[in-house]
């Protein structure tokens, strides 16, 4: 919080010393450029509304590269002929450059790290072998562009250690590029998933292929599968088919290998869960956890535990895919009305038929059951 404080502080007497220098010199100031106004209206949930300037969204319009330009021009006149703007720089600088290292994560006998000094410009990844060992430069983003404006982000590392799929981003755009290395050897393999929008990775745990989430801003995401080794044209769509470019779609390899959660976020109040067993081959059926059910917070484990302690008040249940649970939570949810208080939600159990009395009571013996039970749902 001093940090902060301090920060905040010099950023302030900076800017004071600028607007004392510059901006109050009023005879030095040139004029803005103008910005024509459209007024777009239109009504959103029976509330008109006026974007005056909606034109500006079209970043690629002549007029509206015309009107950054004008605005650069005119930044520039203002600022460039101050002398604060040196000593700004230099101190601005100073409080960004400092030494940054992120927690070790281990695979197999492997650790991983990324790191960027104070002297980097981007983070550079390194690996360990073993706990004693010396780390040593896995990825290096810096050679990749002299200015160093193509980044590398690490998306999965196999639980083994041995591969890793990274994304190369260029000048910082969302697209990325997709590539496999070979950690020992500190090489690529001839994988590669070309420039796009790629929202998650999850690679088995031997490193034999993995999971990807691409995504099309007209159809949505859908979650496909590469093999090592394998053309493109051979990946297999697992999941995703009839969602939207709304729903945010995940998928994870168990750390055992032997399940693939997938997850649909809808917005921030209600997601679907579903598991697909991988013992059972590339094409087992995907079995529905949770669907159609209206959560009351972002992840669903957070949602059923909520239930429970409004239910029993100190419930923690290990089961979250029971039939029970999901029965009582869509017999609570049947109406997409959230309780907002337990008076409300006992109401809402008092008005349901002897079924639901029958699910809650079979709810209490599963969580007793179920107390000391160490098994996961993987």
């Amino acid at each position: 919080m001093k940090m902060v404080t301090m920060r905040r502080s010099v950023l302030a007497v900076l800017a004071l010393g600028l607007s004392a220098d510059v901006l109050f010199s009023q005879s030095a100031r040139p004029t803005p450029p103008p910005t024509r106004r459209d007024d777009v209206r239109e009504v959103l949930h029976g509330v008109e509304l006026v974007d005056p300037y909606r034109w500006l969204e079209d970043d690629k319009s002549p007029e509206t590269r015309a009107w950054i330009d004008a605005q650069n021009r005119f930044t520039h006149a203002v600022l460039d002929g101050s002398p604060m703007r040196e000593t700004i720089r230099q101190r601005l600088t100073a409080l960004s450059r400092y030494d940054v290292q992120s927690a070790p994560l281990r695979r197999g006998d492997r650790y991983f790290v990324s790191r960027r000094r104070a002297t980097d410009d981007l983070y550079i990844h390194y690996v360990r072998e073993g706990s004693d060992g010396t780390d040593a430069v896995l990825l290096d983003p810096h050679a990749l562009s002299p200015d160093h404006t193509v980044d590398v982000t690490l998306d999965d590392i196999s639980q083994d250690g041995r591969v890793l799929v990274y994304g190369l981003r260029r000048g910082g755009e969302d697209e990325t590029e997709l590539h496999v290395r070979d950690v020992a050897k500190r090489t690529d393999l001839p994988d590669t998933l070309p420039r796009g929008l790629y929202r998650g990775v999850s690679l088995q745990p031997d490193g034999s292929g993995f999971y990807y989430s691409a995504q099309n801003r007209q159809t949505g995401i859908r979650v496909r599968y590469h093999a090592m080794g394998t053309p493109l044209e051979k990946d297999v769509e697992v999941f995703g088919a009839g969602y939207g470019p709304s729903q945010w779609i995940g998928a994870d390899v168990a750390e055992n290998g032997k399940h693939l959660l997938l997850t649909v976020q809808h917005g921030w109040a209600r997601n679907e869960v579903f598991v697909q067993d991988l013992r059972s081959g590339p094409g087992a059926p995907v079995r529905t956890i949770v669907k159609d059910v209206l959560g009351i917070s972002k992840h669903m484990g957070d949602a059923i535990l909520r239930i429970f302690d409004l239910l029993e008040g100190k419930c923690q249940p290990t089961k979250f895919a029971a039939e029970e649970v999901l029965g009582l939570l869509n017999a609570l949810f049947a109406e997409d009305k959230l309780p907002r208080s337990k008076a409300v939600l006992y109401e809402r159990i008092e008005q349901k038929d002897q079924e639901l009395a029958d699910l809650r009571a079979k709810v209490s013996q599963l969580m007793a059951e179920s107390k000391d039970d160490d098994d996961d749902f993987y």
